[in-house]
């Protein structure tokens, strides 16, 4: 017998309910880790996580805040890829945050890049200080590739890139240049740019012959 209109109704608004509450939990997760950074949260200095714990966190949740073009992705569930540039300071800590996790129907997963030549099928690009050198040329070779580039590298907004973390009074804190995501093809939800100190950055130009 074939589903009636309202079961098939009431089954997507369950989907629809589910995956509002879902974004609800890391929307509250995420603001609850930017206010502990500001320092209005309640944790001891003791018992606050470590620096690359509180970037690790800030990768995790920066996934859930951004949507990639359709073109990214080789199938609906193909998983969204963190990739880590050069070496990596985060050791087994990102990938037990992401562990299990998923977006829709697309799992995050981690992916440990030796060169730049291996970049492709990551939506998120941490690129580590050991790699400062190629900054420029990597930006370039990206800056319609549809990546979310994050870097520590000092001035990496203002280069072109897309978030930069930056250490204030003790706290790790990020900026983020909106016009990089945009001239990718990648939309960020408002409440990423609205925690984040908005840098206006450059095109990255051609680098020199």
């Amino acid at each position: 017998m074939a589903a009636t209109p309202f079961a098939s109704n009431t089954s997507s608004r369950s989907t629809a309910a589910g995956v509002f509450c879902r974004w609800r939990v890391w929307l509250a997760g995420f603001l609850a880790l930017v206010a502990l950074q500001l320092g209005r949260g309640v944790a001891s200095e003791e018992s606050a996580p470590g620096e690359y714990e509180v970037k690790a966190a800030f990768l995790f949740h920066f996934a859930q805040f951004v949507d990639w073009p359709a073109r990214t992705f080789p199938s609906s569930e193909a998983p969204v890829v963190i990739g880590i540039l050069g070496e990596d300071p985060f050791g087994s800590v990102l990938d037990g945050m992401v562990k299990g996790e998923s977006i829709g129907a697309r799992p995050l997963a981690v992916k440990r890049l030796a060169s730049e030549s291996e970049i492709s099928g990551c939506q998120i690009l941490f690129v580590s200080r050991s790699e400062k050198k190629i900054v420029p040329t990597l930006l370039q070779r990206l800056k319609e590739q549809p990546v979310l580039t994050v870097s520590e590298v000092d001035h990496f907004c203002e280069a072109g890139g897309a978030v930069h973390f930056i250490i204030e009074d003790t706290r790790v804190r990020f900026e983020i240049n909106p016009d990089a995501p945009r001239l990718a093809g990648i939309k960020v939800n408002s409440n990423l740019l609205r925690v984040g100190r908005i840098v206006q950055g450059r095109t990255p130009a051609a680098p020199p012959p």
